[in-house]
Order: structure tokens, then sequence, then C-alpha cells
């Protein structure tokens, strides 16, 4: 009975390190964290809005796009989208993380207006859970409140009425 016990427990620790061992060599595998070794991600590109393009305050909410990031790695890639009233991101507007990827590109509407005024500068992150890509280049742009001028109406004279002077009144 001793005997059948004892390759009992062994025969489950075997059965237990081979399960480990396969659990953890799948890179899909939530168990598996940090950087996976050899796994690069090419940062994503902004599209638009960039180069210090100027958007009228009723255009809004604002819509991100970006070119896709790249990767050799088996995990499937989301995005982290961040937009900022500074180049250094201290001043954070607008955050979002876990962005499901588009075909090749990427796109996300901002959820609310941004203040009219101000230059905004975003950036994009792509991160597959346990590796993750360089920030992208930064973009900006610019909210502005558009100032309109009518045109000018014609109060006098009007429906073709004569006049005999060609002075000026004040």
């Amino acid at each position: 009975m001793k005997k059948l016990s004892i390759l009992s427990v062994v025969s489950a620790l075997l059965v237990a390190s081979c399960v480990g061992a396969e659990k953890s060599s799948n890179p899909l595998s939530p168990s598996v964290a940090g950087p996976i070794p050899g796994v690069n991600i090419t940062p994503p590109t902004p599209v638009e809005p960039r180069d210090g393009i100027k958007i009228a305050v009723d255009q809004q909410p604002v819509t991100l796009l970006l070119t896709n990031a790249e990767t050799n790695g088996e995990r499937p890639l989301s995005y982290v989208f961040e937009v900022a009233t500074d180049t250094g991101f201290t001043n954070k507007v607008f955050t979002r993380e876990g962005v499901k990827p588009g075909e090749g590109r990427t796109a996300l509407r901002l959820p609310d207006p941004l203040a009219s005024g101000r230059t905004y500068y975003w950036r994009a992150q792509a991160v597959d859970g346990a590796n993750s890509s360089p920030v992208s280049a930064l973009a900006f742009f610019t909210i502005f409140t558009p100032i309109v001028i009518d045109k000018p109406r014609l109060e006098f004279p009007v429906n073709n009425v004569r006049i005999d002077d060609f002075q000026p009144s004040v």
C-alpha cells in the first residue's frame, strides 16, 4: 500500500511539473508576466490630427488616428492613447487604455470636446500585456473658436429708390 501511495505522489508531481512547464511556455498564458525576450513592438505612428492643424471648436469631439504598430510576438496588441496640454504630458486631459486595433489603422474618438484656445499634444503606445512599444512621435493640434463676420447688408437706398443728393450724411 505504501508503494502505491509513493508512486501516486511522484506521478502527481511529475504531471504538475509538466503542466506548469506547458503553461509558462505559452506566451498567451496569463501567468507570463514582464517582457518576453525577443519580442519587439514598433511604435504606432500618429496620422491625424498632427502638425499643428487647427480644429474649429464646433468640429468636435476630435478623432485621433494612428497607423498600427507591428510586432513579432504572438500576443495581440492594444493601444494606450494620451492627450495633454504640455509636451511632457504632466497635464493629461485624456487617457484611454486597452483600445483594440483596427485594420492597419486605429481610430479613437474622444468622448468629450476639448477646451478652445489651446494647443493639445497626443501620443500612443502599443502593448501586448507583457511587452510595450516605445511611445509614438508627438503630434499636436489646436482647438479654436472661429470668428464669424457676416457679409454686410444694404440699408439705404433699397428697392430701386432714387436719391437726388450724392453727399453722404452723418
